[in-house]
């Protein structure tokens, strides 16, 4: 319907800034598509933000190590597995560790 004003009446845009009739498509198609796309069923624009997920299997290394030597804490997972040519850091290997994976006190140490 605006097409059809502006090729009856060219001058209702004004002289000094003329739309294109494909650009005014365009817009009106884009009108349409933000009416109908509900923010839950727009796509993603944006890419992820954050680092990716642990690898399952780096988890369950980190789990089977921890099982497997209860006295070694963090540090020295973090040390095995950079031997093993896997780079995660040693925050993240503390955070994947079990939680009863806890090092007993020392004697003498006070709680």
């Amino acid at each position: 319907m605006i097409t059809l004003l502006l090729r009856l009446f060219p001058f209702l845009c004004g002289g000094h800034r003329q739309l294109a009739l494909e650009n005014l498509a365009l817009h009106q198609q884009l009108a349409v598509y933000k009416r109908t796309m509900t923010p839950m069923t727009r796509p993603r624009l944006r890419a992820a933000v954050g680092r990716p997920p642990v690898n399952a299997q780096i988890q369950a290394l980190v789990t089977q190590m921890a099982v497997a030597n209860p006295l070694w804490g963090a540090p020295r997972i973090h040390g095995e597995l950079l031997k093993h040519g896997i780079d995660v850091a040693e925050r993240t290997v503390s955070r994947l560790l079990p939680s009863g994976a806890r090092l007993p006190r020392r004697a003498g140490e006070r709680s």
